[in-house]
C-alpha cells in the first residue's frame, strides 16, 4: 500500500507542475515602467496603465494594429465605488494576411471609446449640439459656461446628451464674443473631454461631461447639429 501511494504521488507531480504554470512561454515579452505594464505574446498585446489625471486604471487589448478591447476603471473614493467604462468594438480586426492601412479621415467614435483611448490625460473631442440656454460669461471670474444637448441619434431629436462647455481667461472672452445669446442656432465645439461622477439630489450617482473649450463656432442658421463625435479637434474649416 505504501508503495502504491508513493507511485500515485509520483504520477501526480507533473499535473501539479502544469497547474501552477511557473514557467512563462519563451515568446512572451513583458515590460514595466513606473505607471504601466505591457505584455506581448505573438501578435497580441495587453497594455495596462494608471492615469495620473483621475487615478484610473486603463486597459487595452490589441491584435496587430487594432484595438479589440478597451476599458477604464475609474475610482471614486468619496463613494467607495469604481466606475467601469468599456467598449468591445474599438476598432475592427484586420483580415488575416492583410497589412492594416492607415486611414486618411478620422472615424466617428462613441462616448465610451473616448473615455478609454490613450490620448493623453484627457481625450480630444469635436462635437456639435444645441444650446440649452444662452452662454454665460462671468466678468469677475473671467469664466464662460454653455450647456449644450448633443443628439447622437438623428432620428430621435427629443433625446439628448448634455455637455457643459467651459473656458477661462482669454479663452472665455473669445467664447463670449461668439455671442451664443439664445437657442436659435446649434454650435460646433472642439476641446478636451473631462468626466466625473456627481451625487444626485434624488440619490444615486450621475456622470457629468465637461469640455474645456479650444474653439467655439455657431453653425449656419437652420443647420442641424451632427450626431457624430470625433476624437480629435476639427473646426468647421477643417471639415470643408
Amino acid at each position: 500500500m505504501a508503495r502504491e501511494r508513493e507511485e500515485q504521488g509520483q504520477n501526480k507531480a507533473p499535473q501539479d507542475q502544469l497547474t501552477t504554470g511557473s514557467a512563462h512561454p519563451a515568446s512572451q515579452d513583458v515590460e514595466f515602467t513606473a505607471d504601466s505594464m505591457t505584455v506581448r505574446y505573438g501578435e497580441q498585446t495587453l497594455y495596462l496603465r494608471k492615469r495620473e489625471s483621475d487615478q484610473a486604471l486603463s486597459l487595452q487589448v490589441r491584435y496587430q494594429e487594432g484595438i479589440v478591447f478597451a476599458a477604464a476603471f475609474i475610482p471614486h473614493p468619496e463613494t467607495k465605488t469604481v466606475a467601469v467604462k468599456q467598449n468591445f468594438e474599438v476598432a475592427p480586426l484586420p483580415p488575416v494576411g492583410d497589412t492594416p492601412q492607415p486611414r486618411t479621415e478620422p472615424l466617428a467614435v462613441t462616448q465610451e471609446q473616448l473615455l478609454t483611448q490613450e490620448a493623453g490625460e484627457y481625450p480630444e473631442i469635436t462635437i456639435e449640439g444645441w444650446p440649452v440656454r444662452a452662454g454665460h460669461y462671468d466678468r469677475d471670474k473671467h469664466t464662460y459656461h454653455l450647456r449644450i444637448a448633443h443628439h447622437p441619434n438623428p432620428n430621435d431629436r427629443e433625446t439628448g446628451v448634455f455637455y457643459d462647455l467651459l473656458a477661462s481667461g482669454e479663452k472665455a472672452k473669445e467664447c463670449f464674443a461668439v455671442r451664443v445669446t439664445d437657442k436659435s442656432r446649434a454650435v460646433h465645439v472642439t476641446g478636451e473631454l473631462h468626466t466625473r461622477m456627481m451625487r444626485k439630489r434624488s440619490g444615486g450617482m450621475q456622470e457629468v461631461r465637461e469640455i474645456q473649450i479650444d474653439s467655439l463656432e455657431k453653425l449656419p442658421q437652420g443647420q442641424v447639429d451632427s450626431p457624430d463625435l470625433y476624437n480629435e479637434k476639427r473646426t468647421l474649416a477643417d471639415l470643408e
